[in-house]
């Protein structure tokens, strides 16, 4: 920054024998805030705060951010979903496809022709932009999927 660079003209100037130390100085800082700004993120999942998704049509789903924004991906976001027995999600379209992982439990697809597809542990799903879906848990177990998503607010 300016102060940085401030140094560097007081030292060229008034101490020219500290010139090349203060560079080198500067160089190994900025070189560290460089790779500390590109240093990959590792989050513990358990850690991750859950909350409850609330929107017209949805019930008994919970969701985890688990990459977003806050850990710099300017590009995807992965989210974790848990449908509680009984529960299900909106059947809803968007502009944008996504990925999804079966991690726990099983339950129900629906597809854009009200067909209930049964998923598991080890599906992965793509859903297309602008296909109309639903997730649902008809089951005693919690059904949870990871799902991926562009970020569309970039």
């Amino acid at each position: 920054g300016l102060t940085l660079g401030k140094t560097i003209c007081y030292y060229e100037k008034d101490y020219p024998e500290r010139q090349q130390m203060l560079k080198f100085a500067i160089g190994k800082e900025k070189e560290r805030a460089l790779k500390e700004e590109n240093t990959m993120k590792i989050k513990q999942n358990s850690q991750i705060k859950e909350t409850e998704v609330v929107s017209k049509g949805t019930k008994g789903m919970k969701k985890k951010i688990l990459i977003g924004c806050d850990e710099g991906s300017k590009n995807i976001i992965m989210r974790y979903f848990t449908l509680l027995p009984g529960g299900y999600s909106e059947r809803h379209t968007h502009s944008h496809e996504h990925l999804v992982n079966i991690e726990k439990g099983k339950g129900i697809v629906v597809d854009k022709d009200d067909k209930k597809i049964e998923v598991s542990k080890g599906h992965s799903i793509f859903i297309e932009p602008n296909e109309l879906h639903q997730f649902q848990n008809p089951f005693e177990e919690n059904f949870e999927f990871i799902c991926v998503i562009p970020n569309i607010d970039k």
